[in-house]
């Protein structure tokens, strides 16, 4: 569908918008499944950590990787605050890689402090833990 996230048209941003719910529909399916799943003293999908991501920004035309929806579900074994919306505007994406990497990664590895371009990368978003 790449041709259609540059097509202005209102039949083009509303074949999108049918594609993106699909997206959305596939993605609660398998946080439904990973919820039904009993495991240790919850479930699954506490024990789990699922992201989903666009892969361009606000502006599909442009290419960026600016103002990039992210949703993180799951527990991540209890390192994942959830129940909150973080408006991160001018943190850099590969931040979140970062803290992800760090949260989800056995104690006894060194934490990462950068990922992706070491330029533009500036550390961590510590407000997606625990």
């Amino acid at each position: 569908h790449h041709e259609l996230s540059h097509d202005g048209s209102a039949y083009g941003q509303g074949e999108i918008r049918k594609i993106n719910r699909w997206y959305a529909g596939e993605f609660a399916y398998l946080l439904d499944r990973l919820k039904a799943i009993p495991e240790g003293e919850g479930t699954m999908l506490d024990n789990t950590c699922v992201v989903w991501v666009s892969e361009l920004g606000l502006n599909a035309n442009e290419h960026t990787r600016r103002n990039l929806g992210v949703v993180i579900a799951g527990g991540g074994g209890g390192t994942l605050r959830g129940g909150q919306h973080l408006d991160l505007t001018g943190t850099p994406h590969q931040n979140l890689w970062v803290e992800l990497t760090n949260a989800l990664s056995p104690e006894e590895l060194a934490p990462i402090t950068s990922f992706g371009n070491p330029e533009t990368c500036t550390g961590g978003v510590p407000s997606i833990r625990t």
